[in-house]
């Protein structure tokens, strides 16, 4: 083998498993984001922590406002990752589920395409026990409890 060869054959392999890490990291995502819509538009009215509701491993959950740019969602989380993205409009929920520094699902639509919505500031971590009251409707909406 020549060595344009061996270098055409090194890019192909670099090329093709960064491809299947990009599918493989997305299918992790998608299959989150619909495990979630089928645990939250389930839920009974009532109340509940995102421990008991959210059917994935997490470590926090981070909500941010309208508008909030990479920059300053990737300060907070304490990383960059591929799969942030930032709000484009007023009333669009923004979830970033995080676990072991890595994006394990990002949310980032209007809860009436979602099916719910949960609404807080800032981080709830894993362990907290916050507690959701949960109203149903066209929408199922989860709003942290007065502590």
């Amino acid at each position: 083998m020549t060595k344009r060869n061996a270098v055409f054959a090194g890019l192909f392999l670099a090329v093709t498993l960064a491809g299947l890490w990009l599918v493989f990291s997305q299918v992790e995502s998608f299959r989150n984001a619909r495990r979630l819509k089928s645990a939250l538009t389930a839920l009974p009215e009532g109340s509940t922590t995102l421990e008991q509701a959210v059917p994935f491993d997490w470590e926090a959950v981070y909500s941010f406002e309208p508008y909030t740019s990479r920059e300053e969602i990737a300060r907070t989380i304490g990383f960059d990752s591929p799969e942030i993205s930032e709000t484009m409009g007023e009333g669009m929920t923004q979830l970033i589920f995080v676990e072991e520094g890595r994006v394990v699902l990002c949310i980032c639509a209007y809860p009436e395409n979602l099916g719910y919505d949960v609404d807080f500031a800032g981080c709830v971590r894993y362990g907290e026990h916050t507690r959701f009251a949960v109203r149903q409707g066209d929408v199922v909406r989860l709003a942290p409890e007065p502590a």
